[in-house]
């Protein structure tokens, strides 16, 4: 259980340095405002899937052998 959550702690950093990358460049490049927005949306969203997944709530995997 504990490392589940350090693994997803490392996930979450990882997922903000990339947010604040893309913020800087946005910045820097003068990209409108929309596009920070929906970078940190489809962040967020990849970090609850992960954690989803993380602790088994996705469901049974359809996965064929």
């Amino acid at each position: 259980m504990i490392g589940i959550l350090i693994q997803l702690l490392v996930v979450l950093l990882v997922l903000c340095v990339v947010f604040y990358i893309v913020r800087l460049a946005a910045g820097q490049f003068g990209i409108p405002d929309i596009f920070i927005t929906i970078v940190g949306l489809i962040l967020g969203l990849i970090f609850i899937l992960y954690v989803v997944n993380a602790f088994g709530l996705m469901g049974p995997s359809w996965r064929i052998h």
